[in-house]
């Protein structure tokens, strides 16, 4: 089918409707579909129950993507929460959890503008097989170095470094191609259910590395070593997927030019960067509790790994119940007010977690900050990449993932906070902030939305 998106500047496809979101004025494109189809919102919400939550399925690629991406998250949770604990174990600091975060993000930020262009470039299945086996042999030299007992805190930030170098080339071709495989019909849906699956992991993974590390006969070594094998499976699965083996249409010029444009197309589509900027503020200010959530399960709520394990698992329980909710509702027109509501949600209830006085309080708040956090984002995913033209997706989503290098950057300051005032008011006030920024960012653009329509 024809895509078309909205206009913004010079660059873009035509005008073909427009969504009433943001605060009743930030505006989101619609996709055309033939005229005897009818528009594929409606399509999509005739569908009954499960058909409709799980619509992407219908694409096979998109299944194997899924059936991989399984795995791989739940072998990554595992391993946010065994290389924290690490850390934390041999510090006794909240700043090497933060000094994690930085050196998986320094090749995030750095390295991400060149992923994009790769995989405008490159076969993208290609760039996915070679990166995600990158990242499976960082944890077989975890695995190796807890064994052998030559474990240091400097190995877990090499390897932190390694895993960030692969991230920064493996999500853009990961996102573009997933876009390929669905459409821009079931792009909606397809965000929403990649999101699911990532929070399906965050529900299994941290309680599985929780309870594991407490075994004293699988313990650290054993999570690292399940982790890679979980590698295994996930790039047999990714190599089943039959689309992406082409080189993707880039218009020729160098690799610095089309960056240039890439850039150039951003600049000029005051939308996408609206929707970019959305994004950005939860990365900076919200996202960054997860990787303190180590420091403050032992600090504040004196738990170990098992409870660390379950505060994890009830964050990922919110997120999976929100993300299948988001998926449900199709390509629904009110997304980024939508989005707005669930932003202010995640503040307020980050700024609760943060006060929260007991472990069984926590646990409470937990899903429902996990459950926020997740849709907001994949939300935003879907904003993002609706704005954006096939030509662009590798590009554009390479600038839109250095911003999730926020996440782990912003860590470190966050973990000094942790250190000089407490877990209990960094968390509260990054909470406050969070909901008081998305409100004015969203509802402030009513003025500028109305002033200036999309041509």
């Amino acid at each position: 089918m024809s895509t078309t998106v909205d206009r913004v500047g010079s660059t873009g496809g035509h005008v073909n409707g427009r969504d009433a979101v943001g605060a009743g004025a930030i505006e989101a494109p619609r996709v055309a579909a033939p005229e005897s189809a009818g528009p594929p919102s409606v399509r999509i919400r005739s569908q009954s129950g499960w058909a409709r939550t799980f619509a992407a399925m219908r694409h096979r690629d998109f299944a194997m993507m899924m059936a991989g991406t399984l795995p791989a998250m739940l072998a990554m949770q595992m391993g946010m929460i065994a290389t924290g604990y690490l850390a934390f174990a041999l510090t006794g600091s909240a700043t090497a959890l933060g000094l994690m975060g930085l050196a998986w993000g320094i090749p995030m930020l750095s390295l991400s503008l060149i992923g994009g262009v790769v995989a405008d470039r490159v076969p993208r299945r290609t760039i996915l097989l070679a990166t995600q086996a990158t990242i499976g042999l960082a944890a077989v030299i975890n695995a190796v170095l807890v064994h052998t007992g030559w474990l240091q805190i400097w190995h877990l930030y090499a390897v932190a470094l390694l895993q960030g170098t692969a991230f920064a080339f493996n999500m853009p071709a990961r996102q573009a191609l997933s876009a390929d495989i669905v459409g821009r019909e079931d792009l909606a849906n397809a965000m929403a259910l990649f999101n699911s699956n990532m929070n399906l992991s965050r529900v299994v993974g941290p309680a599985i590395a929780g309870f594991l590390i407490a075994v004293p006969a699988i313990g650290i070594g054993g999570v690292f070593t399940m982790m890679a094998a979980a590698y295994v499976v996930v790039l047999l699965m990714f190599w089943q997927i039959r689309g992406g083996r082409e080189r993707t249409g880039h218009g020729g010029g160098s690799g610095i030019e089309q960056l240039r444009v890439g850039l150039a197309y951003i600049g000029s589509n005051r939308k996408l960067l609206l929707f970019m900027t959305l994004g950005f503020i939860p990365l900076a200010l919200g996202m960054p509790y997860q990787m303190l959530m180590p420091a403050f399960a032992a600090g504040v709520l004196n738990e170990g790994p098992e409870g660390l394990g379950l505060l994890n698992a009830a964050a990922g329980v919110g997120a999976l119940i929100g993300t299948l909710a988001l998926a449900s509702l199709g390509n629904f027109a009110e997304k980024a007010r939508l989005q707005t509501y669930i932003g202010i949600t995640f503040g307020l209830s980050l700024l609760l977690f943060g006060l929260a006085p007991s472990f069984l309080a926590a646990m409470l708040i937990l899903p429902i900050l996990g459950g926020a956090s997740a849709s907001y984002m994949a939300l935003n995913n879907t904003l993002v990449m609706e704005q954006t033209p096939r030509e662009f997706y590798g590009r554009v989503m390479s600038v839109y993932m250095m911003t999730f290098s926020l996440m782990p950057l912003a860590s470190v300051p966050f973990a000094a906070l942790v250190d000089q005032i407490g877990a209990r008011p960094t968390l509260a006030a990054a909470g406050a902030l969070l909901a008081y920024i998305v409100a004015v960012v969203a509802f402030g653009n009513r003025i500028g939305r109305r002033a200036s329509p999309a041509a």
